[in-house]
């Protein structure tokens, strides 16, 4: 009955974690239903390395499978990997994935998820983070085009910027977007 329940859970952040605003305009039609579908029966154990470096592979495996499967007009990296991190981080937050699957563990490997709203924030129009190495971030352009290297860099931003708000980069969006409201 527990697995199923797990099921269950997984379905619903499945189909809620990627919104149609979240993934509009990215070439093709279908791009919701082949993400939400690849979600509801991913292995989450699979994230949980004992290390960042083997929760990226795993990570930029799971970004290509999932290009892969994207409609073929569709098939960007940046829109791959935008979806897993919302994914990822839904799943975090909710409480019985994160509970059966150990997802605390690489709860400071998350990546918050891209846009241009992040971006906007990481390039720091305030000065804000005007001290923090990375101030070079490449312009934004479209996370349609966001490669691996630019995406890189934004995370690392977002890292250095998350530790001096002692919170981990995964929830940065979270706290500019309610900041906002």
């Amino acid at each position: 009955m527990k697995e199923k329940f797990l099921e269950h859970i997984q379905n619903r952040v499945a189909e809620t974690c990627v919104g149609a605003s979240s993934l509009r305009n990215q070439g093709a039609g279908g791009v919701l239903k082949v993400v939400r579908e690849y979600f509801a029966t991913m292995p989450l154990d699979m994230f949980v390395a004992p290390t960042e470096e083997r929760f990226l592979v795993v990570l930029n495996n799971e970004t290509e499978k999932l290009r892969r499967l994207l409609p073929q007009s569709a098939q960007n990296w940046g829109t791959a990997r935008k979806a897993i991190n919302l994914f990822l981080r839904d799943a975090l937050y909710n409480r019985y994935l994160s509970e059966h699957y150990g997802l605390d563990r690489i709860e400071a490997f998350l990546e918050i998820p891209l846009d241009g709203d992040v971006a906007g924030e990481l390039h720091d129009p305030k000065g804000e983070l005007h001290n923090l190495k990375g101030d070079d971030l490449p312009r934004w352009k479209s996370i349609k085009s966001l490669s691996e290297s630019e995406s890189s860099l934004y995370q690392a931003k977002a890292q250095r910027h998350a530790q001096g708000l002692g919170v981990n980069r995964v929830h940065l969006d979270l706290i500019w977007w309610r900041a906002k409201k």
